[in-house]
């Protein structure tokens, strides 16, 4: 799994290079917005975050493929 960007960028700023955020946290981003439109408030924050991050380190190794 490669930690690359979802919205890569060579702006200088602030002393370092804005390269955007992780394809990994925009994935899970995407999963918590699907997911919280059908929660329920049977489990725990900590659990809803693991699961989100769980199908998008999925999702990037189908992407490997």
């Amino acid at each position: 799994m490669k930690n690359i960007q979802a919205f890569p960028s060579t702006e200088f700023s602030e002393g370092s290079y804005n390269r955007g955020m992780t394809l990994r946290d925009y994935f899970a981003g995407q999963v918590l917005a699907g997911f919280m439109s059908q929660h329920s408030l049977a489990s725990t924050l900590e659990d809803d975050s693991d699961y989100c991050y769980k199908v998008a380190d999925a999702m990037l190794k189908a992407r490997d493929k």
